[in-house]
């Protein structure tokens, strides 16, 4: 039915937004306890198990791969900077925040 259709294809598109939300609520209490580094690995697990989960031809995975991808997504813009910020050599930090946001706007 087409009403279904676009029901699931509404909660797909919406997902990622949901659940970047509980991510970044995660790192702002476990950031300094786990490491920026740490969190950025296991955030990498997130999105390749919610790519393909998204590949798979089924409603049910496609909708748990966006959660992750989501996952994911809240994860990294937070953590990102920060960790960019942490290993630049000093006279580089400008060059590389401002290549940071230019890649994330071509994305």
């Amino acid at each position: 039915d087409k009403t279904e259709a676009i029901w699931y294809f509404s909660i797909a598109n919406a997902i990622p937004s949901v659940s970047g939300l509980f991510s970044q609520v995660f790192i702002l209490i476990y950031k300094n306890k786990i490491g920026r580094r740490t969190l950025i690995l296991g955030f990498a697990f997130f999105v390749f198990a919610g790519s393909i989960l998204t590949e798979i031809v089924n409603t049910p995975c496609i909708i748990i791969g966006r959660f992750l991808q989501g996952i994911t997504l809240g994860g990294l813009h937070p953590l990102s900077p920060l960790y960019i910020r942490e290993v630049s050599p000093t006279e580089y930090k400008t060059y590389n925040g401002i290549f940071l946001v230019i890649s994330w706007r071509m994305s």
